[in-house]
């Protein structure tokens, strides 16, 4: 929580003991205490060519541990920044990406969870919600998170029917994103989410629901397949392409054709301007407040 925002929440706590054990427990600590552990038989482990090695301070980022037998591990040379907040037992962190990671984390109930992040993968900012027992996030290689984004791996509450009691929302599955998968902006994901290797979710979408086909666009609220056999590249499309080639992606003559009243020959008026001998053309039909079905061309 940022050190202003503490500051301002406690003014409203009358009592001046609490308001100072509230400070000292929400402001960010400094590298050379980032490690509050209250518990027993947790492990901080530095993972490095040489071996592995137990730590009791790190740099970039802050722990707090109130639980047993927990356990993070991150590579020796790690760019994570952000806040673990662990408040289970039993619970396994396993970060092996030694790029750009923006991340919060946060583990509260019973005990159990994990969080497992690839090899290459970058995220500029998410936090992830593991609120229940054995709630798991699994995050493949070399994949990408925009940033704003939100990942329950609990519903953080139980929803029970109200004639039995019956639970309706327990955990099934953990949330899987495989391998080379984009992530845009603002994503948000709830329990039962899950993307197949190579695939991309648009941003601002809402996920409920394992993907199982790879290579696929989902986009939406809540997100539904807009386009299969894509990959994708960090670089952009500018880069990719040679100077030649982005001249050829431009058109140099847009044919703009009027539509009202004319469906049926349609056909007939777009076979003719595909039959000109200039073929670095753009053709739009402009639908002029008529509802036709022009997508069967």
């Amino acid at each position: 929580m940022h050190k202003g925002v503490v500051k301002f929440l406690s003014f409203f706590i009358l009592s001046k003991k609490k308001r100072k054990a509230f400070r000292q427990k929400h402001n960010p600590l400094p590298l050379d205490q980032n490690i509050h552990d209250t518990g027993t038989n947790n492990k901080i482990i530095v993972v490095s060519e040489d071996g592995e090695t137990e730590v009791k301070s790190i740099s970039g980022f802050s722990i707090y541990i109130q639980g047993d037998n927990n356990t993070i591990r991150i590579p020796k040379n790690h760019r994570i920044q952000g806040h673990f907040n662990i408040r289970s037992n039993n619970v396994f962190i396993d970060i092996k990406s030694q790029k750009t990671l923006n991340i919060n984390v946060n583990t509260l109930f019973q005990s159990g969870q994990k969080l497992v992040i690839g090899e290459n993968t970058i995220i500029f900012g998410a936090t992830f919600f593991l609120n229940e027992k054995d709630a798991a996030v699994y995050i493949g290689k070399n994949c990408l998170f925009s940033a704003n984004i939100t990942i329950w791996a609990t519903d953080g509450h139980a929803i029970l029917d109200a004639k039995t009691n019956k639970i309706l929302n327990p955990i099934t599955q953990s949330i899987v994103i495989h391998d080379h998968c984009w992530c845009g902006h603002s994503v948000f994901m709830t329990k039962k989410a899950g993307l197949a290797k190579n695939s991309v979710i648009g941003g601002g979408s809402v996920v409920t629901k394992t993907f199982t086909q790879e290579n696929v666009l989902v986009a939406g609220n809540p997100v539904k397949i807009i386009k299969e056999n894509i990959d994708w590249k960090h670089e952009t499309a500018a880069q990719l392409l040679t100077e030649g080639e982005q001249k050829m992606n431009k058109p140099k003559v847009s044919v703009v054709v009027p539509i009202y009243g004319v469906e049926k020959y349609l056909h007939q008026c777009v076979d003719s301007i595909l039959a000109q001998t200039l073929k670095d053309i753009e053709i739009i039909l402009w639908m002029m407040g008529q509802k036709i079905n022009a997508l069967k061309l």
